[in-house]
C-alpha cells in the first residue's frame, strides 16, 4: 500500500485492521489469519492538516516451503541423499528433477556426485507461490596412503613416508614419532605396535591409513676393553653378547671371524671390530685397539762349568729394562743383567728380561761347581834345632809350596823339611778339574832362647786375672811367688794378689832340654775412695733431700726408686719410706768401689732440730746472733728467750730476726737460757722448748 501527497507530509500512521500499525510512508503487513481486513492510513503535513483513507484487504491462505537443512557430505563417489522438506498450502515440486527419484514428494532421494542446489517450490490457490533451497555440498576426501608394515632393528631409523593431498596430519600415538602433524615422520617408538595416520582437508573431510611396526632387538655385543699384548702372546678377544652369528674384521687378525671369542693371532698392533647378529638380521658392533709390545732380546752366556768360590759373571746380551734371576739367592744382584755367580752348588740359572710395557723373555745355564780338592797336610810342629820333618799332604793331584825355602822338593805333595828356622808354609793342590785348595802348617825349631816373654796384666784391687805363660802347652810352668796364685805349675794361673806383685817364670822345654826365666809385673791398682752423703732425711717439711757422692767419675744408685736420675754424683731422692742408697762409683781407670746412705722418712718434724746449743756474741761476726737457722718452711712465729730467772730477753715474730745478746742495752750474763717457739710450720702448729748457752 502508498499513499501519495502533494503537501509535504510529515506523519504517517497506518492501522491494518489486525491490532497491526506502522509509521512509515510505505511498508508491509503479514496477516496471521486468512481473512478480509480494512486497513487506515492517516497523514499529517506540515501545516498540520490531517488526511484519511481506508481500503479493504482480502488475506487468502498461507503458502509455505522450507527444503531443509544444508548438508555436507565426504566422498570422491557418487553419493545418495535424502532430501528431507515441509510444504504448506500447495504440493511439493523439486528442482533440479534429474538427480531426484521422485521430485513431487516430501522426501526424493538425490544422487549427486558434486555439489547440488535443490529448490522446492510450494503453489498455493490464486498466485500464492513459496520457495525455499538446500544446497548438498559434496568434499572430496584426502588420498592418505602410508608405508606397509615394516620390521625394523631397534634404534634404527625408519621414515614414516606417506603418499597424500591432505593439507593436516595427524599421527598416534603421537609419542611414538618424531613429529605427529607431518605427513612423514621418523618412528621413535622402542617397541613394536600400530601406528595410524590421519589427513585432513580444510572442509575437515579426512582418511586414515596405519601401519604395523616390527621393532626386532638388537643383540648385546661387548667384547674386551682396548687391551696391549706382548709379541706372540695369546690373547682371547672374550666377547659377552647375546648374538647368534658373529663377524670379526679384519679377519685375518683372528682365529676364527665368525666365533664370538676367537684368538688375536696379527702379530702388528690395530684396531679390531666385532658384528653380532640375531636371526632377525639386526645387529650391534663393538671394538678393541690391540696393541702388540715387542719382547725384548735375552741371552745369557752358555752352561759353564767353574771351582767353588771361583768368580763367575753372568754376561747376558740384552735390550730389556728389567731383569729377574732365580734362584734370587745364587747371585749377587737378582735385578740386574750381570750379576755374580754366588751358589756354592751346581744348579739352572734363569733370567727373565722385562720392558717397561711388561713384556719379557728368558734365557738359562747350567752352572757347574767342582768342589775343592780337600788339601791336608801334616798339623803344626815343633821340633828341636838340626831335626827334619816330612810334610806329608794328601787330597789333590799335583802340589806347590811356598815359600820354597827349608824344603827338599816344594813341588811334590811330601816334601822335607831341612831348615834350621821355624816357618809357615803354605800348599796349594790342584785336582783334575783345575780346581785349587791349600793349607797351612806352621813348623817350629826350638832352639836355646827361644821362648817369648809372658805379658804383663793390670787390674783394680779385689779383682783376679788368669796370668800367660805365652809358650804353648809343650813346655812346663813354674810362677814365683806362688801365694795368690791358683796353681803355680800351669800356664794361666788364676792371680789375685793385694798389692802390685813381680811373678818370676821358669819355662822349660822337656823335649830339648832347654829352659829360659822371665819376670813379668801385675799392677794392682787400689779402688776409689768414696763418700756418700745426704743431705737431709725427709720429713714433712722437708720432702726432697739431695745425695752425693765423689771420688770418682762415673756413679750408679740403686735402687733408683725415687730418685730423679741415677746416673749422676748428686741425684735428688724422694722416696716413700725410709730407703738406704747404694752408690757404684768407677773411676778414671776403671776400677770401682761402693758407698751406702740411709735417708729416713719422718711423719713429723721438730724445730729444736735446728736450734744451736750456744753461742757467742764477741763481734767477731761468727755465731754473734742466736736464731733459727732454717726457717724455710714456718709461716707464723712467736720466739721467747729468757734467762735463768725467767725473764723474757728477747722475743719476736719475725724468722729473720735474732738474739745479739743484749737485755736492756746491756750484755747480758754469760750462763744458760731458755728459748720458747711457737710456730705454724708446713707439719701443722708446733711448740718447742730448750736450753742453750750463752758464751762470754
Amino acid at each position: 500500500m502508498a499513499y501519495v501527497n502533494t503537501n509535504p507530509i510529515a506523519s504517517w500512521q497506518w492501522y491494518f485492521g489486525d491490532g497491526g500499525q506502522a509509521n512509515t510512508q510505505n511498508t508491509s503487513h503479514a496477516y496471521g489469519a486468512a481473512g478480509t481486513y480494512t486497513v487506515k492510513l492517516i497523514v499529517t503535513d506540515i501545516n498540520g492538516c490531517i488526511d484519511s483513507t481506508l481500503k479493504d484487504v482480502n488475506a487468502l491462505p498461507a503458502v509455505t516451503a522450507n527444503a531443509g537443512t544444508d548438508v555436507s557430505i565426504c566422498s570422491n563417489t557418487t553419493v545418495s541423499v535424502t532430501l528431507n522438506g515441509t510444504a504448506v498450502g500447495g504440493p511439493y515440486l523439486w528442482s533440479p528433477a534429474v538427480y531426484l527419484d521422485n521430485p513431487t514428494i516430501q522426501n526424493p532421494t538425490a544422487t549427486i556426485s558434486s555439489t547440488t542446489t535443490f529448490y522446492l517450490t510450494v503453489i498455493g490457490s490464486a498466485t500464492c507461490i513459496a520457495i525455499d533451497s538446500v544446497t548438498i555440498t559434496i568434499d572430496p576426501i584426502p588420498l592418505v596412503d602410508t608405508r606397509t608394515d615394516t620390521a625394523i632393528c631397534r634404534f634404527s631409523p625408519l621414515v614414516l613416508t606417506t603418499n597424500s593431498n591432505a593439507t593436516t596430519y595427524t599421527w598416534s600415538p603421537a609419542g611414538d614419532v618424531s613429529d605427529p602433524n607431518i605427513a612423514s615422520p621418523t618412528y621413535t617408538g622402542n617397541a613394536s605396535g600400530w601406528v595410524y595416520v590421519t589427513g585432513s582437508f580444510a572442509s575437515g573431510c579426512a582418511a586414515t591409513d596405519s601401519l604395523y611396526v616390527t621393532v626386532n632387538p638388537v643383540p648385546f655385543v661387548d667384547t674386551r676393553i682396548d687391551t696391549a699384548i706382548c709379541f706372540s702372546s695369546p690373547l682371547v678377544l672374550n666377547t659377552n653378547s647375546d648374538a647368534t652369528t658373529f663377524q670379526w674384521s679384519p679377519a685375518a687378525s683372528v682365529s676364527n671371524p665368525i666365533i664370538a671369542s676367537p684368538n688375536y693371532i696379527s702379530n702388528a698392533s690395530g684396531w679390531v671390530y666385532v658384528t653380532g647378529y640375531f636371526a632377525s638380521g639386526c645387529s650391534a658392533k663393538d671394538s678393541l685397539y690391540v696393541t702388540v709390545n715387542p719382547v725384548p732380546l735375552v741371552d745369557t752366556r752358555v752352561d759353564t762349568a767353574i771351582c767353588r768360590f771361583s768368580p763367575l759373571i753372568l754376561s747376558t746380551n740384552s735390550n730389556a729394562t728389567i731383569f729377574q734371576w732365580s734362584p734370587a739367592g745364587s747371585v749377587s744382584n737378582p735385578a740386574i743383567a750381570n750379576p755374580n755367580y754366588t751358589g756354592n752348588a751346581s744348579g739352572w740359572m734363569y733370567v727373565t728380561g722385562s720392558t717397561a710395557a711388561g713384556c719379557f723373555a728368558k734365557d738359562s745355564l747350567y752352572v757347574t761347581v767342582n768342589p775343592l780338592p780337600v788339601v791336608q797336610t801334616i798339623a803344626d810342629s815343633t821340633i828341636c834345632q838340626s831335626e827334619n820333618i816330612t810334610l806329608t799332604t794328601t787330597g789333590a793331584q799335583t802340589y806347590s809350596w811356598s815359600p820354597a825355602i827349608g824344603l827338599s822338593n816344594p813341588g811334590i805333595a811330601n816334601p822335607v823339611f831341612i831348615g834350621n828356622s821355624g816357618q809357615t808354609y803354605t800348599v796349594t793342590g790342584t785336582d783334575a778339574n783345575g780346581c785349587k785348595n791349600t793349607d797351612l802348617v806352621t813348623i817350629s825349631v826350638i832352639m836355646p832362647g827361644f821362648f817369648k816373654d809372658p805379658p804383663p796384666f793390670t787390674i783394680c784391687q779385689k779383682q783376679a786375672v788368669q796370668l800367660n805363660g805365652n809358650n804353648g802347652n809343650q813346655v812346663s810352668y813354674l810362677w814365683s811367688p806362688a801365694t795368690y796364685l791358683s796353681n803355680a805349675t800351669i800356664i794361666n794361673p788364676l792371680a789375685n794378689p793385694p798389692q802390685t806383685t813381680v811373678y818370676t817364670l821358669l819355662v822349660t822345654d822337656n823335649r830339648c832340654g832347654f829352659d829360659s826365666t822371665f819376670t813379668t809385673i801385675l799392677t794392682v791398682i787400689p779402688a776409689p775412695v768414696i763418700n756418700a752423703r745426704k743431705s737431709n732425711d725427709i720429713d714433712c717439711a722437708l720432702r726432697s733431700a739431695t745425695l752425693s757422692a765423689s771420688g770418682g767419675n762415673q756413679y750408679l744408685w740403686s735402687p733408683s726408686t725415687g730418685l730423679n736420675n741415677p746416673n749422676i754424683a748428686n741425684p735428688v731422692a724422694i722416696p716413700g719410706n725410709t730407703q738406704t742408697y747404694t752408690v757404684l762409683v768407677t773411676d778414671a781407670t776403671g776400677c770401682t768401689n761402693t758407698d751406702s746412705v740411709t735417708v729416713f722418712n719422718k711423719n713429723n718434724a721438730s724445730l729444736a732440730r735446728f736450734m744451736p746449743n750456744a753461742f757467742t756474741p764477741d763481734g767477731n761476726g761468727i755465731n754473734d746472733c742466736y736464731g733459727l737457722k732454717n726457717w724455710v718452711y714456718i709461716q707464723k712465729l712467736q720466739f721467747y728467750i729468757f734467762n735463768r730467772f725467767g725473764e723474757q730477753v728477747f722475743a719476736t715474730s719475725n724468722p729473720n730476726t735474732c738474739w745479739d745478746g743484749m737485755y736492756k742495752g746491756k750484755q747480758a750474763l754469760a750462763g744458760t737460757y731458755v728459748y720458747v717457739i711457737k710456730a705454724q710450720t708446713d707439719c701443722g702448729l708446733e711448740e718447742q722448748r730448750g736450753n742453750f748457752i750463752l758464751i762470754r
